[in-house]
Protein backbone atom coordinates (compact mmCIF):
# COMPACT_ATOMS: atom_id res chain seq x y z
CA UNK A 1 0.00 0.00 0.00
CA UNK A 2 2.92 2.73 0.85
CA UNK A 3 5.42 1.56 -2.02
CA UNK A 4 4.13 4.70 -3.78
CA UNK A 5 5.31 6.66 -1.50
CA UNK A 6 8.44 8.33 -0.55
CA UNK A 7 10.83 7.03 2.32
CA UNK A 8 9.94 10.57 4.26
CA UNK A 9 6.51 10.25 3.17
CA UNK A 10 6.45 6.97 5.05
CA UNK A 11 8.44 8.42 7.80
CA UNK A 12 5.45 11.00 8.56
CA UNK A 13 2.61 8.28 8.33
CA UNK A 14 4.54 6.66 11.31
CA UNK A 15 4.87 9.36 13.37
CA UNK A 16 1.44 10.14 12.73
CA UNK A 17 0.02 6.86 13.25
CA UNK A 18 2.51 7.05 16.84
CA UNK A 19 0.49 10.22 17.85
CA UNK A 20 -3.54 9.24 16.66
CA UNK A 21 -2.20 6.04 19.29
CA UNK A 22 -0.67 8.35 21.85
CA UNK A 23 -4.40 10.01 22.28
CA UNK A 24 -6.29 7.09 21.68
CA UNK A 25 -7.66 7.91 18.14
CA UNK A 26 -7.99 4.83 15.95
CA UNK A 27 -7.72 7.00 13.18
CA UNK A 28 -5.31 9.37 11.78
CA UNK A 29 -6.50 13.12 11.52
CA UNK A 30 -4.80 16.03 10.45
CA UNK A 31 -3.39 17.10 13.85
CA UNK A 32 -1.82 13.52 13.77
CA UNK A 33 -0.15 14.31 10.69
CA UNK A 34 0.84 17.92 11.47
CA UNK A 35 2.82 16.37 14.54
CA UNK A 36 3.81 13.28 12.36
CA UNK A 37 5.58 15.96 9.81
CA UNK A 38 7.27 18.34 12.62
CA UNK A 39 8.53 15.13 14.07
CA UNK A 40 9.87 14.16 10.56
CA UNK A 41 11.42 17.30 8.58
CA UNK A 42 14.59 18.08 10.76
CA UNK A 43 14.69 21.71 9.63
CA UNK A 44 11.76 22.12 12.20
CA UNK A 45 13.68 21.02 14.91
CA UNK A 46 16.43 23.49 13.93
CA UNK A 47 13.76 26.66 14.18
CA UNK A 48 13.30 25.32 17.84
CA UNK A 49 16.78 24.53 18.84
CA UNK A 50 17.02 22.98 21.96
CA UNK A 51 13.06 23.52 22.98
CA UNK A 52 12.25 21.55 20.11
CA UNK A 53 10.66 18.41 22.82
CA UNK A 54 8.86 21.49 24.75
CA UNK A 55 7.29 22.58 21.55
CA UNK A 56 6.27 19.14 20.46
CA UNK A 57 4.49 18.95 23.99
CA UNK A 58 2.88 22.20 23.83
CA UNK A 59 1.54 21.21 20.37
CA UNK A 60 -0.06 18.91 21.79
CA UNK A 61 -1.73 20.66 24.85
CA UNK A 62 -2.87 23.00 22.11
CA UNK A 63 -4.39 20.46 20.08
CA UNK A 64 -6.03 18.62 23.01
CA UNK A 65 -7.67 22.10 23.95
CA UNK A 66 -8.98 22.34 20.74
CA UNK A 67 -10.16 19.28 20.34
CA UNK A 68 -12.01 20.10 23.39
CA UNK A 69 -12.95 23.30 22.88
CA UNK A 70 -14.78 22.39 19.17
CA UNK A 71 -16.48 19.07 20.89
CA UNK A 72 -18.76 20.83 23.66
Amino acid sequence: MFERYTEKARRVIFFARYEASEYGSPFIETEHLLLGLVREEKRFGTLFKAGYPDAIRKWRVDIDFTKMFLEN
